[in-house]
């Protein structure tokens, strides 16, 4: 079983999202939570987006932790960095070191 939406969820609940659905895969899978954040607020708010970028590498970091290696989390990864330079070029200051945290 995939170990990436247990990460998402995880963080996700963490940060008080609540979900209902979760699918899991041999290698990845998905969490549908019951809210979910504008990609356009998401993008403006230093805040948000740091909540929203810790969700993302939580299958990644889960898989990381379970496996060494991170393979159905390389679009979670993707879709971040193209978050970060969306955001940029927006002038959003993020905070750093994401994946540390």
């Amino acid at each position: 079983m995939g170990t990436g939406p247990v990460g998402h969820a995880v963080v996700g609940h963490y940060q008080g999202l609540h979900f209902s659905r979760s699918y899991n895969g041999d290698s990845s899978g998905q969490v549908i939570f019951d809210d979910e954040w504008p990609e356009e607020a998401v993008l403006r708010d230093p805040d948000l987006f740091d909540h929203y970028g810790l969700m993302l590498l939580g299958g990644a970091c889960a898989e990381w932790l379970y496996s060494k290696i991170v393979v159905g989390a390389r679009g979670d990864i993707a879709a971040l960095k193209w978050l970060v330079s969306e955001a940029r070029d927006r002038g959003t200051l993020l905070r750093p070191n994401r994946w540390p945290r």
